[in-house]
């Protein structure tokens, strides 16, 4: 049992061309592995390039340096041959070698990539500084520069310019001026200067200064001329549209202001002086009342050729009165259903006594009134 033959152990014939598959096999796992590790490097590398390159750029953009773009550098792959690689050439059915082929199993060592960063300094500060505050800007208003004469072109000294409103209402028109504020009063020369005001007013230059209660009458755009009444003046006072004059760079406008026919009289009711009684017992009066009322009304001839019809109010403390500004025509006193008419010339002055008689008749029918000249 102890002296068993014992078969001698031949090893088996490996089968033709084995050793060089497993060679093949074992480099081409050897490629894959590096060119994934290849490929990730590469994939790091570019993203850091991307991320340097960007932030360089935008810190030379900050502070005017150029850009460093980083280095990357890594040694290229062994291509020596495995040692274990036997000396009989590989058959023709096996994979060529290629010149990055893989290095050896025994010294599997691959540098690692290498990313050189641009140097990233502080950033400058940044200071940002704005302007002091200005004061704020002031913008002188319009001014009308104005300038009168009389028809010789002389100038006319200390005339007051007053402001006019005038309104066009649903029952009629309105018109008031600022008595209180004149806009401006003539120099030497004749010259003023004047605020250019709202639209729709006006300035009027009238033959004298003009007292508390004046009032606008007629208005008369297309012939500048506006009358005024006042207690003791009835005048055809002198209307300047500003628009023109308001305008950037306007000229100095110089306006003609002529006096034309002045009436001056004493106004006489039932053989008295008109005095602060008569005044007001005028004022009282009603319609329908009799001719007891010493109420006087006046026709005048405007410069442009309208007749106007307004009413007069004597001073109560001397009985006088002046109408001024008039053209050449008929100046008619009216008391009731009676008229007395003075010629006056434009220009020349005139003095005159009128005089009314109450009537005794319920209608006032024989109601007289007179206008005699004086020398």
């Amino acid at each position: 049992m102890t002296d068993l033959p014992r078969r001698p152990i031949r090893p088996l014939q490996p089968p033709p061309g084995s050793f060089e598959q497993t060679v093949a096999r074992a480099r081409s796992r050897r490629r894959r592995a590096l060119v994934g590790a290849s490929s990730a490097g590469l994939a790091v590398v570019a993203v850091v390039a991307i991320v340097g390159a960007t932030s360089v750029a935008h810190v030379g953009t900050e502070h005017d340096v150029n850009p460093v773009l980083p280095i990357a550098s890594s040694s290229p792959p062994s291509s020596a041959p495995p040692p274990s690689e036997s000396p009989t050439p590989v058959p023709t059915s096996a994979p060529p070698t290629s010149a990055t082929a893989a290095p050896s199993s025994a010294s599997p060592s691959t540098t690692a990539p290498v990313v050189v960063s641009p140097p990233v300094s502080s950033p400058a500060r940044v200071v940002v500084s704005s302007p002091p505050p200005s004061a704020p800007v002031s913008v002188a208003p319009a001014m009308y520069h104005g300038r009168l004469t009389d028809v010789a072109h002389h100038p006319l000294k200390g005339y007051r310019v007053y402001w006019e409103k005038h309104v066009v209402g649903a029952d009629g028109t309105s018109d008031t001026i600022d008595v209180d504020h004149p806009a401006a009063v003539t120099r030497a020369d004749g010259s003023f200067t004047a605020s250019c005001p709202a639209a729709g007013t006006s300035l009027v230059i009238p033959p004298k200064p003009l007292l508390h209660g004046a009032q606008a009458l007629v208005y008369d755009k297309g012939a500048e001329k506006l009358s005024i009444m006042q207690v003791g003046d009835l005048m055809v006072a002198r209307m300047i549209d500003p628009g023109a004059g308001c305008r950037p760079g306007a000229a100095t406008r110089t306006t003609i202001f002529q006096p034309h026919a002045v009436v001056t009289g004493t106004y006489f009711f039932g053989g008295k002086r008109y005095d602060a009684a008569m005044a007001a017992s005028a004022a009282a009066a009603q319609p329908g009342d009799t001719s007891e009322v010493a109420t006087l009304f006046v026709e005048i001839p405007a410069p442009s050729g309208t007749i106007e019809m307004d009413g007069l109010l004597p001073d109560p403390a001397t009985g006088t009165f002046t109408i001024s500004g008039l053209g050449s025509g008929e100046v008619v006193f009216l008391f009731y259903n009676s008229r007395a008419t003075v010629p006056v010339v434009d220009g020349q002055p005139l003095h005159v006594e009128v005089r009314a008689t109450p009537g005794t008749a319920p209608n006032a029918s024989d109601a007289t009134v007179t206008a005699t000249v004086v020398p």
